[in-house]
């Protein structure tokens, strides 16, 4: 299978949104200014008592609007006219895709989609972006998202608490995505001090969610989908998904581990359970979770029984991975920098991919791993320094000695831990 864009120099156009929300096309940047500056951080803290009090008045309001409280036992809701039936527009417009690239922060950007669909990823998430950001700043709508024709299709995933600022970023994207999708998987700290992802499952949030997803689902143009995990409760994980159902959710993606079943000594996700929620369900549903290896594939969909596979930390380790190849990663690490050239992304994107695809080989040439993510801020120097590597590995060339500690030239430290905090990330959610 052909690449979509040549490498090198290329006249792709890069979709990217404007100020006031209109979209255009640019030619790429030249990599070192594609480089320039560090995108907004996702710290966004969000007080929890306001949090839970909106999650009460839009209780009360549902309670008014249904004239018996906000239970799981209300009608449910009327399509949206002209709304597409959920499994015609996952067969019509997504193209019945199995094989789906999760969304990952900072790292399921523009090149890396590209590669992966090169190599067989049938559907693919953006990066995880924080609703109020993306609404308010047009600085990080543009740094952090991107996209192309042959990008499709394509889900743009939000994170957030507040129905009328997660409408207002996901219009900024909606003529340029086939869905939105809203996380609530996500378990990190950094989740929980924003009050976002999985800590928006407890049942206190419910009708927040509710409201959030119906938000969604009236005003937009294209379907909402949702990410979860599942709950300590089975019945609970249930109620949960059909409520979400309910709302308008036309596509589920379930991630089989619960909020707390993270970390390194996390056991493995459960299938079983995907698939009751699969069963119970009259929408899509993607399995999340246990996917190493292209083998892995089968056996997941057999079991759960679902429409979909999504892999992340599998897909990382290798781009080809719904190919069923296991290529050379030098070689695929060089086949990303194309990417790169052909659609330019921020380099700490580039040092995370190349840490985790090269970790091996990084470990042996430890000089080379500290030389990327400390001296290395553009894509030349990024090339140049994984062909040293290639040059090395393929003349049996030893790694050059770490020099003292005290030797090493100091660099901020915001710039060396950036790569290094992505290369030891959390893999569990993958």
């Amino acid at each position: 299978m052909e690449a979509p864009v040549p490498s090198g120099t290329t006249e792709a156009k890069i979709v990217v949104v404007t100020e006031d929300g209109d979209t255009n096309q640019k030619q790429p940047q030249s990599s070192s200014s594609a480089a320039d500056g560090v995108s907004p951080s996702l710290h966004v803290r969000e007080d929890r008592e306001e949090v839970v009090a909106r999650a009460s008045r839009l209780a009360e309001e549902l309670a008014t609007q249904w004239q018996g409280g906000f239970t799981l036992s209300a009608p449910r809701v009327r399509p949206q006219p002209g709304a597409a039936d959920p499994f015609t527009f996952y067969t019509a417009v997504l193209r019945r895709p199995r094989l789906v690239l999760a969304p990952m922060v900072d790292m399921s950007e523009l090149p890396f989609r590209m590669l992966c669909r090169k190599y067989g990823a049938e559907l693919c998430y953006t990066p995880m972006y924080h609703s109020r950001l993306f609404a308010e700043e047009a600085k990080y709508r543009q740094m952090e998202f991107s996209t192309c024709p042959e990008d499709r299709p394509l889900v743009v995933q939000f994170c957030g608490n507040d129905p009328e600022v997660l409408l207002k970023a996901a219009k900024f994207v909606e003529n340029d995505c086939d869905a939105v999708d809203l996380n609530l998987g996500c378990p990190q700290g950094i989740a929980k001090r924003g009050n976002y992802g999985s800590f928006l499952l407890d049942k206190c949030y419910w009708p927040l969610l509710y409201a959030m997803v119906r938000k969604l689902y009236e005003n937009l143009k294209v379907p909402v989908f949702c990410k979860i995990r599942l709950l300590p409760s089975l019945d609970d994980t249930l109620q949960l998904a059909r409520m979400l159902q309910d709302a308008g959710c036309q596509l589920l993606a379930v991630h089989g581990r619960t909020r707390d079943n993270k970390g390194l000594y996390c056991t493995p996700a459960d299938w079983d359970s995907i698939r009751i929620v699969k069963e119970a369900l009259a929408i899509p549903v993607i399995a999340n979770g246990n996917i190493a290896q292209f083998e892995d594939i089968e056996p997941c969909l057999e079991a759960t029984r679902c429409e979909g596979v999504m892999a992340a930390w599998a897909a990382l380790n290798n781009p080809a991975l719904f190919s069923g190849q296991v290529p050379d990663k030098v070689a695929l690490a060089i086949e990303y920098l194309d990417m790169c050239e052909a659609y330019p992304t921020q380099p700490k994107s580039i040092r995370a991919h190349l840490c985790k695809l090269l970790k091996k080989q990084f470990q042996i040439h430890e000089d080379l791993r500290e030389r990327m993510l400390t001296h290395t801020k553009t894509l030349p120097a990024i090339r140049t320094l994984v062909e040293t590597l290639k040059h090395r590995l393929d003349n049996d060339i030893p790694p050059v000695l770490r020099p003292p500690k005290e030797q090493i030239e100091e660099v901020d430290d915001g710039e060396a831990m950036e790569g290094g905090a992505l290369f030891a990330q959390d893999d569990d959610e993958f």
